[in-house]
């Protein structure tokens, strides 16, 4: 009976000993800063959540619900978990925080520790180790006999959970960008002011021009510096928006024309639309094709004015030639007759004005050149002016005397040049 007692004793003292070796990890914090931290006030919209701890974090310990983000309203911030610089858990939420407050949860994680613990013992002699060693040792592992006959294995260390809260600043974001241009005909030289006007959440708003990325469709036609001043550098249709951090305003058409001496010049034709027929492009029905009509006023806008009165007037002459492509001879004639009148009302203000104690006023040759090569400037025109040639050819055309009733001849008041 007596052995069965001692048998009996030991038998306790083994499971004893066991249960005190059995235990294995140990719960701490081991929380070294949190991000935004607790009960923070006016946070960022663009934070993320942030846990650092003083050891390296166990990968496998963590999925998607180790932390939770909850707006005050109740809903779960949706985003991306994950581990930086080993210690740190970081929840970064897929869009913006608004406004209010917000809930976090963080749930307990494995922390890697350098220590070890001795495992819990398999076989009976790792069991026997640990009994006897017990006896003696609170701390088996000092026992001499663990040294050689307990296994060691790493301390699993977990951390303990954490809720606390935070409340994100409600910042004012844009809702939209006005554009406003006073003038959106402008003549080609002239300026004007361009102003964008951001518009807030809140209702506020605020001149943002000197801050704003300025949109040109064509920035040959138009430029903006940096305070929104406008300037047109040649005529032309453009569309003009303001951007803003990331915000586009609302599109402006612009259009820019070139005016010379109070006349509005016609837009410059696309020359494939212009020669494909033999008027070409006459967008103000003045009886001249469009781009002769720039070509003029552009080679003459510094010249005594008289100079585009008749490069028109034979321009036009040359107009009637081509709308007339199946003419006649007779046609022909009437035809050559308004080409002359131009020819006889250049040659009395470049010749014949100084007898008549009149001021010479043309002094570049307008009627021949390169007026007649612009206009007759495709196969197909060449060819009617080949044709109205030799209709008129064989023939005799006298001239007027040379005297002022010349003048008769222009097609606009030459009186205001001969006063």
């Amino acid at each position: 009976m007596l052995m069965v007692r001692v048998l009996f004793k030991l038998s306790i003292l083994l499971l004893c000993s066991l249960s005190l070796s059995a235990k294995s990890g140990v719960s701490q914090s081991h929380l070294v800063s949190l991000t935004p931290a607790p009960s923070a006030t006016d946070v960022s919209s663009d934070t993320a959540i942030k846990v650092q701890f003083d050891l390296p974090i166990e990968p496998e310990s963590i999925d998607q619900s180790t932390i939770v983000l909850k707006h005050n309203t109740g809903f779960a911030v949706n985003g991306s978990i994950g581990i930086a610089a080993a210690n740190t858990l970081l929840f970064t939420p897929q869009e913006e925080l608004k406004g209010g407050g917000y809930s976090v949860t963080v749930q307990s994680v494995e922390l890697q520790s350098k220590q070890k613990q001795i495992s819990k013992p398999s076989t009976f002699l790792e069991r026997l180790v640990h009994w006897i060693c017990s006896i003696f040792y609170d701390d088996i592992s000092k026992c001499p006999l663990c040294k050689y006959f307990c296994k060691m294995e790493p301390v699993k260390i977990s951390t303990d959970p954490i809720e606390y809260t935070f409340s994100v600043k409600s910042e004012p974001k844009i809702t939209e960008i006005r554009l406003f241009v006073p003038l959106t005909e402008l003549p080609k030289g002239d300026g004007t002011s361009a102003r964008a006007t951001a518009v807030y959440s809140d209702n506020e708003e605020r001149d943002v021009s000197e801050e704003a990325e300025w949109i040109v469709s064509d920035p040959s036609v138009l430029t903006v510096d940096d305070n929104g001043t406008v300037t047109a550098l040649k005529d032309g249709n453009v569309t003009l928006q303001a951007k803003y951090e990331e915000t586009l305003s609302n599109p402006v058409n612009i259009n820019i024309y070139w005016e010379v001496d109070g006349h509005r010049l016609p837009p410059e034709p696309d020359p494939k639309v212009n020669n494909a027929t033999l008027l070409g492009v006459d967008v103000n029905n003045n009886g001249v094709r469009d781009d002769v009509e720039r070509w003029i006023y552009e080679e003459y806008k510094d010249k005594h004015p008289i100079h585009i009165d008749i490069a028109m007037q034979i321009a036009k002459a040359s107009q009637e030639i081509l709308k007339n492509p199946n003419m006649s001879v007779s046609k022909a004639k009437l035809l050559h007759k308004a080409e002359v009148n131009g020819l006889i009302c250049e040659s009395y203000f470049s010749i014949y004005a100084k007898y008549f104690n009149k001021k010479i006023l043309v002094k570049t040759d307008i009627g021949t050149g390169y007026l007649e090569d612009l206009y007759f400037n495709t196969e197909d025109r060449k060819q009617i002016y080949k044709k109205y040639s030799s209709l008129l050819s064989g023939d005799s055309y006298s001239t007027p005397p040379a005297d002022e009733n010349m003048t008769s001849y222009c097609d606009f008041n030459a009186s205001k040049y001969t006063e």
